[in-house]
């Protein structure tokens, strides 16, 4: 390849951030509010699990219960949902 010749398809740096990346200026902020402890932790997962259960039993499997069966399968899915949430977290 010629000195001064291209590939097709790369535009080097013929327009405003044609294949450069500049870094200067930036920086990342975090700001923590405070800490969480493994208890809370583990509450806001049980929360997590049981919405996401009762989630999932709304939308797969509410459709084939009616009547009192329904209100088990929701109770059944937040006792399912909920401790695999808090595993998780």
């Amino acid at each position: 390849m010629q000195p001064g010749s291209r590939v097709h398809g790369d535009h080097g740096g013929d327009r405003p951030g044609g294949g450069q990346a500049s870094q200067e200026g930036l920086r990342s902020v975090e700001q923590v509010t405070g800490r969480m402890s493994a208890g809370r932790a583990a509450l806001v997962g049980l929360g997590e699990g049981a919405l996401i259960g009762t989630l999932f039993a709304l939308l797969l499997f509410g459709i084939f219960f009616n009547g009192p069966a329904f209100g088990y399968l929701l109770l059944c899915s937040v006792v399912t949902g909920g401790p695999s949430g808090s595993r998780s977290a």
